[in-house]
């Protein structure tokens, strides 16, 4: 598949801020009551303006709209100038964001003569998302066009500039038009809506793993941080057959349709690991493909058979049991931990294995640690 590609915007812009996450204030806070606060549009096809109209603010009376086009060649961002100073003590970014369509929201941190951050948030279709992002929850791009971080750490004092973006425009134009339809990414004229920005001081809570585990995601947050394929409908859950936090996906493919959800790794997090953990559960039996990526360009499977009815599964996947994928490009024919930067599940449907209608639900993800 592919891999986040923050790289692809060049931004510069500054962070803001909704309501608190417990007692202290915001350092930042963008109501959009009557001004955009400096918000502005990077890229031609881009347009920022205030919405008044019903359904599309959160609070108040107006909330921020962007405008923009998904098509080849298109690059769009929102974006607000920071300044000299980035906001002192911040530890976490709210908003609220809406669209007409489901999208794979990007927020990225980039910071003055250093490293460029990113956060995934899946903006669910016609309704109103909360996001909270702690700064732990940003990753360094490393992709080669973005720039190289002197310490590799996220260093807030130095934050130049935040960028909102749609992750769809940017795949949109480095995919081929078949894998393009194949994610479900719908070219054409598009636009979100952000409501109650806020940097604070409040840190965000951050999940503890168990014993000789590492956590890749928890679901601890309102929002997923996993790109979804567009014929995927996904939302963050605490229902059964879950035993906690996790996500719930929907979907009824047609041919050449593909029902799966992505989820980047920072460069490393797995090289002293030996297997992949986490729940999951079928309405239906079905079976479903685990993906590792490596920044080589290697590609490694594992299939997990689910028995249908709910019946929830904890899996365990030793990366030794991964398989070299057909469409594997690796540079020594072996998966190498410290390599894997991306996690791809997907029901296996589009290739006669799966469910083509169906709902997967999936649990917390994890690895087990070596020392």
């Amino acid at each position: 598949m592919m891999a986040l590609r923050a790289s692809l915007v060049v931004v510069i812009l500054a962070v803001t801020g909704i309501r608190t996450f417990g007692q202290p204030a915001p350092i930042v806070t963008h109501d959009f009551e009557g001004t955009d606060h400096g918000w502005q549009s990077m890229g031609a096809s881009g347009r920022v303006t205030l919405t008044t109209a019903e359904g599309t603010f959160k609070s108040g009376k107006s909330a921020l709209k962007f405008e923009y086009l998904i098509e080849p060649g298109e690059m769009s961002a929102l974006m607000l100038p920071m300044g000299e100073s980035a906001p002192a003590g911040m530890k976490s970014i709210a908003f609220w964001a809406k669209s007409p369509a489901a999208m794979p929201l990007l927020v990225v941190l980039q910071e003055r003569g250093g490293g460029r951050y990113q956060a995934l948030a899946f903006i669910p279709a016609n309704r109103w998302q909360r996001v909270e992002l702690a700064l732990s929850d940003f990753t360094l791009g490393r992709d080669k066009d973005d720039p190289k971080d002197p310490n590799n750490k996220l260093d807030i004092e130095q934050l130049e500039a935040v960028a909102v973006a749609d992750l769809a425009q940017m795949l949109a134009g480095v995919l081929d038009s078949n894998l393009i339809e194949m994610l479900g990414i719908r070219t054409g004229a598009r636009m979100f809506f952000l409501d109650d920005i806020t940097a604070s001081t409040a840190a965000l809570p951050v999940p503890t793993p168990h014993p000789g585990e590492l956590i890749i995601d928890a679901f601890m947050r309102p929002q997923i941080g996993w790109f979804v394929t567009g014929h995927v409908r996904a939302e963050a859950t605490a229902d059964k057959p879950l035993e906690g936090k996790g996500m719930r996906l929907d979907y009824a493919l047609t041919e050449g349709q593909i029902a799966a959800a992505m989820r980047g790794v920072p460069e490393g997090f797995l090289a002293k690991s030996d297997k992949l953990l986490m729940s999951m559960a079928s309405a239906k039996a079905t079976s479903v493909m685990v993906q590792l990526e490596e920044s080589s360009g290697g590609k490694y499977n594992a299939t997990v058979a689910l028995e249908g009815d709910q019946k929830l599964r904890k899996v365990s996947l030793p990366f030794a049991d991964f398989t070299v994928a057909e469409d594997s490009r690796d540079d020594n024919g072996k998966l190498d931990r410290a390599q894997i930067k991306q996690i791809i599940i997907a029901d296996l449907s589009f290739s006669g294995a799966g469910a083509p209608s169906n709902t997967l639900w999936i649990g917390p993800v994890r690895a087990s640690k070596v020392e």
